[in-house]
């Protein structure tokens, strides 16, 4: 399955995450998602936090470089979170 079906051209420059969000919830409106434009790190902590990791049942990451990819993993595994990795 290929991540290009949720978007159009009107969605170019727009933020992949809340747009693939939006239309997954247009797809299925008891799917549970948010989009959120923040890159996933050290320096976002604040937002990405215990609270946060806790409340998740699984993670779907999409992210494109191996330095974000590394660390969303280390936190699955100390989070204990399903990882489900379809980034390229």
């Amino acid at each position: 399955m290929n991540r290009q079906f949720l978007f159009k051209k009107k969605n170019q420059g727009d933020s992949k995450s809340i747009t693939a969000a939006n239309e997954i919830k247009n797809i299925n409106n008891n799917f549970n998602c948010i989009g959120l434009d923040k890159k996933v790190g050290l320096e976002t902590e604040n937002i990405f936090d215990e609270t946060f990791w806790n409340s998740q049942n699984y993670i779907i990451n999409t992210v494109d470089n191996l330095e974000s990819r590394i660390y969303i993993s280390n936190l699955c595994l100390l989070y204990k979170k399903i990882s489900i990795d379809s980034g390229t």
